[in-house]
């Protein structure tokens, strides 16, 4: 079964400054799109965030990855790991035409206890795109 790594960084500079800036993170995604082709795929996201405003704690999402109900996606259901990463797997056979699944990612960044901030949620879509064909 390939294995399909998937790097997710969701870079907090300029989202605050004595408040939330307005600012959105910068997110990088590395494969992107991520190609899987027919056959199995053992995905796996390792989600970073970086650049935390001091005292801030940042936290993905649970599950971190979340698939858009259109089209639907037919492999495993994302599942947070221990290790910090999310892992999924497909089975695509024979597609007649490449599909792209979106999905979501989300990071909550929560400020110290006895702060007057509240806690900010930013969230990104990039995609998984599976090619036509035979193959893994």
């Amino acid at each position: 079964m390939p294995k399909k790594p998937v790097s997710v960084t969701c870079d907090l500079t300029g989202t605050f400054s004595n408040g939330w800036t307005g600012t959105e993170p910068a997110w990088t995604f590395d494969p992107d799109p991520l190609q899987c082709h027919n056959g199995n795929n053992a995905i796996t996201w390792t989600l970073t965030a970086t650049n935390v405003p001091t005292g801030f704690t940042a936290a993905f999402s649970n599950p971190g990855i979340v698939f858009k109900p259109s089209p639907a996606w037919t492999g495993t259901t994302p599942t947070n790991q221990t290790d910090g990463t999310v892992t999924a797997e497909d089975n695509f056979q024979n597609l007649a035409a490449a599909v792209t699944f979106a999905y979501t990612t989300s990071v909550t960044v929560t400020p110290p206890a006895g702060s007057s901030f509240s806690a900010q949620t930013f969230t990104k879509d990039p995609d998984v795109e599976n090619d036509t064909g035979t193959g893994g």
